[in-house]
């Protein structure tokens, strides 16, 4: 089969043979990867291609999503009834399939990932990619190069644009996507997990609750371009010690973006205002006083708040209230708990108030966005 030749709706068909368990090549597999993930350097096509050769992998998720089984189903039955599907049917076809496989963790299995993503308007990459906290494991971080990107977090939604860096930690919640101003976006990305020593090189400006971002000036940006791309240049070349060499380069990179921060305000966090932040983590569901948040940071209230203007960018209340309904999302995502319930353990006794106050930063009540979770998976 001429891969290379099939339009989107040839790989409609693909994909459903892939798994349905029927027999594929692998060159079949790296043809449906490559239209998917774009035809670029640094692309991921090679690791998705694997992924979509793993059989067990594939099935456990259509064990685990009935929504998937119903949503591929309804597509081989429109198959069957119209001959094919158009393209621009099959460009819908995969957004939606995305949804479900993106398993960022299952993908890197622990590993340091790094790439480039490609995102064009109206192909398959271009989607909205949706976090609670919780729901990976390891950190990323995108560099945009071309293009913007549009972000959108608890505590103000913000333009990518190129030259700016950001961090994103397993607690994040986030949504980002192609901005609408633009017809492509591109960006730069690693996946890791961070040891000590790399946290210390992480202390940037916190946009949003788990999120932090910075713009490299020319010089720094070129530079830690060049790191990016040697990094997905040495990933095509598997070899014995290819981890700790990609993680040498993650490490490289926030060097330079540690650098690019001494020449800027100091941003590192005061350890008293890191104690406040620690002790609202550990005491969500309480309705601690600011007094007596400030008495476990040692400040006064009036000295707190200062410091913790200053190092966050918003009050104390307001970081609380963020980290609370990032801790909601996350509930919302992984159980099965009534909203009043999910109130309670984040600090509301009164449910009403709570989905108010989850509407305002989420975008979304608390019911809508779990039933948006629901249709992706």
């Amino acid at each position: 089969m001429d891969n290379g030749a099939l339009a989107p709706s040839g790989y409609v068909e693909l994909l459903l043979a892939i798994v349905a368990g029927k027999e594929t090549s692998e060159s079949d597999r790296l043809a449906l990867a490559t239209f998917l993930a774009g035809d670029y350097p640094g692309n991921i096509a090679h690791r998705a291609a694997a992924y979509l050769g793993d059989r067990a992998l594939i099935e456990s998720m259509l064990i685990q999503a009935p929504e998937l089984r119903e949503l591929l189903a309804s597509y081989q039955r429109r198959i069957e009834q119209q001959g094919a599907v158009s393209d621009a049917e099959a460009i819908t076809f995969f957004v939606e399939f995305s949804n479900y496989f993106d398993l960022v963790d299952d993908f890197s299995q622990g590993r340091v990932i790094v790439g480039v993503t490609r995102v064009k308007k109206d192909s398959p990459s271009d989607m909205t990619i949706r976090r609670s906290p919780g729901s990976v494991k390891g950190w990323a971080m995108e560099l945009t190069v071309s293009g913007h990107g549009d972000y959108h977090c608890l505590r103000q939604d913000f333009i990518s644009s190129p030259g700016d860096i950001v961090l994103l930690s397993p607690d994040a919640f986030y949504e980002h996507k192609r901005h609408a101003d633009c017809e492509q976006w591109d960006h730069y990305w690693s996946y890791f997990f961070p040891d000590h020593r790399l946290t210390e090189w992480m202390q940037w400006p916190e946009v949003g609750s788990g999120i932090y971002k910075l713009h490299l000036g020319e010089q720094p940006l070129a530079i830690i371009k060049s790191l990016f791309e040697s990094g997905f240049d040495e990933s095509l070349r598997p070899r014995r010690y290819l981890e700790p060499l990609l993680l040498n380069y993650v490490e490289n990179i926030l060097i330079r973006c540690c650098d690019q921060l001494s020449q800027q305000e100091e941003v590192a966090v005061d350890s008293r205002v890191a104690a406040a932040m620690q002790f609202m983590v550990e005491h969500l569901h309480q309705a601690s006083t600011i007094d007596e948040i400030a008495s476990v940071a040692g400040l006064s209230k009036t000295q707190l708040s200062i410091l913790f203007k200053k190092h966050c960018g918003c009050s104390v209340m307001a970081w609380r209230e963020e980290r609370r309904m990032a801790h909601a999302s996350q509930l919302l995502a992984q159980t099965n708990e009534q909203v009043q319930e999910v109130a309670l353990k984040v600090g509301y006794e009164d449910p009403l108030y709570f989905s108010r106050v989850f509407s305002r930063l989420v975008g979304y009540s608390p019911r809508q966005y779990r039933k948006l979770l629901k249709q992706e998976k």
